[in-house]
């Protein structure tokens, strides 16, 4: 069990490590006060908190939480620096990049939200995911490494898309739905040529080709260890011609059609590939490809789980951009640090690197203390409190007497110094309404 032993010391210089890394993503930023901000906000995304918000994040480190809150929703800082820098940072290790906001064609058809929500024009005309792969491939295609391009059968069911990206060059396995026609060259072919139109009348589906196959004719493989076990997977592959109904002209591909058995060895699921890449391809690297792409979705649930992707609560796609690329920055940092403690400790994982980071930041930052769980306590009451009036003062009526007698602190520069109730102008810090 060597491969459990941490050593001491593992993990005493980590919050050092944290504000060197910072520093490059954070040397754009024009005031310091900012260059704070977006250090904490990424400490407090490492932490244990169970919301990682900006209201839960300033709490966790004693902070007013407007501050984090402008910082995150309102504050103009350039957060494409910080993806810039990150997508360099991640293709040198990994040869990764990162992706765009994908906005669905309803919103893009209401001016009027996405005005509300802050979207720049530019960013306002719909646009398929089919578009948005084809212009970050033209955009980093070059100066990323990569062999495949993976997707859904979403992605993959327009026969136009997999023509563009072999005009570009470029090696696909992409997933089609079950209903794709094809006809398959390695079955006896006729005599005579055949026109494109007889074609298209032998063309059949893959759902129905694949459950007319012999069992003999599928091939065993191991792709990978799983989370409970090794992935064993039965592959079938076959040279076929596509696009027979399509503008985008008939074209040779290769079939892949992977199934799953449950335990009691009955066909679980089977999935439906096309590819441009030759039929000579092993079915090991065919099924290695096909379970990568699945790799993404582990990330975003990883960002979700460990980093607090999911827990914005921003009102504008500015506050929206900010959180995710902050967020983003705390999943690479928490990955760097977890093939870092690997090397020393090779049964370290990054659930166990995070949790680690949060105890230190609990002592280092005392959010623990007296001090801190008294700041906390007020500022969630002050603010309770203060939804309250908002409450009240939202609807024209007057607040309940219990409710009139208390005394409400809050800064001169709370929105709330401003409200009127019932003609009466609060005019001081510390009014009793």
């Amino acid at each position: 069990m060597q491969e459990c032993v941490v050593e001491d010391g593992l993990f005493a210089r980590s919050l050092m490590r944290l504000d060197e890394f910072m520093k490059p993503f954070i040397a754009q930023l024009p005031r310091l006060k900012q260059r704070h901000y977006a250090t904490t906000v990424v400490r407090g995304l490492c932490s244990d908190l169970e919301r990682k918000n900006a209201e839960s994040i300033a709490y966790h480190f004693g902070m007013d939480r407007k501050q984090i809150q402008h910082f995150i929703g309102i504050s103009e800082w350039d957060d494409q620096h910080f993806r810039k820098e990150l997508a360099r940072q991640i293709a040198t290790q990994l040869g990764e990049q990162d992706g765009v906001l994908y906005l669905p064609e309803e919103w893009t058809k209401n001016k009027t939200r996405m005005k509300k929500a802050g979207i720049p024009n530019h960013k306002q005309k719909y646009r398929t995911r089919h578009q948005m792969c084809l212009e970050l491939l033209n955009e980093h295609g070059q100066s990323l490494p990569h062999q495949w391009i993976t997707g859904d059968d979403e992605l993959g069911r327009p026969i136009e898309f997999r023509r563009e990206l072999q005009r570009l060059g470029e090696q696909y396995l992409l997933a089609v739905p079950c209903n794709t026609k094809f006809v398959d060259l390695e079955t006896e072919q006729p005599d005579e040529p055949e026109t494109d139109r007889k074609k298209s009348q032998r063309a059949v589906r893959v759902d129905q080709w694949a459950a007319a196959q012999p069992d003999a004719a599928w091939q065993r493989i191991d792709v990978r260890d799983g989370e409970k076990g090794p992935l064993v997977v039965e592959l079938l592959k076959r040279r076929v011609e596509t696009g027979h109904r399509s503008a985008a002209k008939v074209s040779v591909e290769t079939l892949v059609v992977i199934r799953y058995r449950d335990r009691d060895e009955g066909i679980a699921k089977q999935d439906y590939y096309m590819s441009n890449a030759d039929i000579k391809t092993s079915p090991e690297e065919f099924g290695r490809v096909s379970k990568a792409a699945h790799r993404v979705e582990e990330c975003f649930d990883r960002g979700k789980g460990e980093a607090g992707m999911a827990d914005y609560e921003v009102r504008n796609w500015v506050g929206w951009q900010h959180h995710q690329t902050l967020t983003l920055l705390a999943s690479w940092f928490l990955n760097v640090e977890t093939r870092r403690a690997e090397k020393k400790t090779s049964a370290m994982t990054l659930n166990q690197v995070r949790r680690n980071m949060a105890s230190i930041i609990r002592v280092t930052y005392e959010c623990d203390s007296p001090r801190v769980v008294n700041h906390r306590t007020t500022q969630q009451l002050e603010r309770n409190q203060l939804a309250k009036l908002y409450h009240w003062q939202r609807h024209k009526k007057r607040p309940p007497k219990n409710l009139d007698r208390r005394r409400i602190e809050y800064s001169r520069n709370s929105a709330l110094s401003r409200l009127n109730f019932r003609g009466r102008r609060t005019s001081s810090p510390s009014t009793k309404v």
